[in-house]
């Protein structure tokens, strides 16, 4: 009786150990993600940023090697390390001045993973910077802006 009932608390401690080793220490449980895009071509680049919500424009340029850092912050529960933004709530449209070419919604800006810095190690902590590199392959794939 007396091994069974130091059996139960050794499994009810246990348990708890294992349950508090899985939440994050982030303080409040929000996670930040900056999101910063730099300009690695030889002409200007307009980041156009459109507010699905809102239907709100902001209009960014960026000169050659300038960059732009934009913050989200997710609630308590964001689950990863990183917040997507690009994806639901705001539409990027990348237009390079010269050529009158634009990019809307890339699929490369959406997609977290391939950042130009990206490393599953952000996924363990509650603040990160993910760096997009505006290169050859985003003029290569522009077409003519509407």
């Amino acid at each position: 009786m007396l091994l069974n009932k130091i059996h139960k608390t050794l499994l009810i401690i246990g348990i708890s150990l294992l349950f508090n080793s899985c939440e994050r220490n982030d303080g409040d449980g929000a996670t930040t993600t900056h999101f910063k895009f730099k300009n690695s071509t030889s002409q200007n680049v307009e980041l156009i940023v459109k507010d699905k919500m809102t239907s709100n424009i902001n209009v960014y340029i960026l000169e050659p090697n300038k960059d732009k850092v934009f913050s989200k912050v997710c609630s308590q529960g964001a689950g990863n390390g990183i917040c997507g933004w690009f994806t639901a709530e705001n539409e990027l449209t990348i237009k390079f001045v010269l050529d009158n070419n634009c990019l809307v919604n890339f699929s490369k800006v959406s997609n977290l993973t391939l950042y130009d810095n990206f490393s599953t190690d952000m996924y363990n902590h509650s603040e990160n910077t993910l760096l997009y590199l505006i290169d050859t392959e985003e003029v290569t794939a522009a077409t003519t802006c509407n």
